[in-house]
């Protein structure tokens, strides 16, 4: 077993860091489950933890979002974090996502609001539970449409994600979700 290794920091000074605990979690999905999931309210302890624990692990470090967003701090059936995910607005232009959907100019901007980004997804770095990855968006996907319309008003009918293909291969974000790969 290997043990947990800090990355190379990338925590944005404007983000204060949270004590959190690093000790290894090593389990099966079964063990750890249920898995509650929350909301991250404004101005909550939670969401001091959730943007601590993306600005220092997540490998493209956090910033504070614009516009509509939703983020969810996963916990453990022992209310450890394992897990957070943040979704925004979708990206105005998408040429790829426009074609599979047949948007043209007008049809994109009738229906955009209907999209949200995955902008940012963590297992933190400490976590080594199989399937974690998988389970985690499909739980998500089932309850962001209710989320959505309560904060903002209206749902959301699809998630798009975009995957870095050069540093993961993107199978854990295909689990109940349509998906088209793009190069």
């Amino acid at each position: 077993m290997r043990e947990f290794e800090s990355p190379p920091l990338r925590h944005n000074p404007f983000i204060p860091v949270v004590a959190h605990a690093t000790d290894p979690i090593r389990y099966s999905l079964r063990d750890l489950r249920p898995l509650s999931m929350s909301v991250v309210a404004p101005g909550s302890a939670d969401l001091l933890l959730f943007n601590g624990l993306l600005s220092r692990y997540h490998y493209l470090g956090h910033r504070n979002m614009v516009g509509e967003n939703l983020r969810y701090l996963v916990r453990d059936r022992h209310g450890r974090p394992v897990a957070c995910a943040l979704f925004g607005s979708a990206a105005w232009k998408c040429a790829d996502r426009d074609t599979f959907l047949g948007w043209d100019r007008a049809a994109r901007e009738r229906n955009l609001q209907g999209l949200t980004n995955n902008t940012r997804f963590l297992v933190l770095p400490w976590v080594e539970v199989a399937h974690l990855a998988s389970h985690v968006p499909g739980l998500i996907a089932r309850r962001i449409r209710a989320d959505w319309q309560a904060k903002y008003g209206h749902p959301v009918h699809a998630l798009e994600t975009f995957v870095d293909r050069d540093r993961f291969r993107g199978t854990s974000s295909t689990t109940g979700i349509t998906h088209r790969e793009t190069s």
